[in-house]
């Protein structure tokens, strides 16, 4: 009886630690996503520079949660990064 509820009081604890190591990850990972963010948005005003128009399809783009997605309004997204 008393190895079942230290078993459950280890999972009770490592329930509990999960969400803070996530958390730890997730600040961890933050300065690289901003980084390649960065980079992305530099090299679209690069693109834009030279060739006087935004690198990206023509007609629309499909996504996948909210369908069908005009260029101009893509590219205003994710131009909202910029540094």
């Amino acid at each position: 009886m008393e190895l079942l509820i230290v078993i459950a009081m280890i999972g009770i604890l490592a329930g509990l630690l999960f969400p803070a190591f996530q958390a730890v990850q997730n600040q961890k990972n933050a300065p690289e996503a901003k980084n390649d963010l960065t980079q992305i948005v530099t090299a679209v005003n690069a693109f834009y520079t030279e060739y006087g128009t935004s690198p990206v399809p023509s007609g629309t783009t499909t996504d996948y949660i909210y369908g069908p997605v005009e260029p101009q309004r893509t590219m205003s997204h994710l131009m909202s990064y910029e540094p």
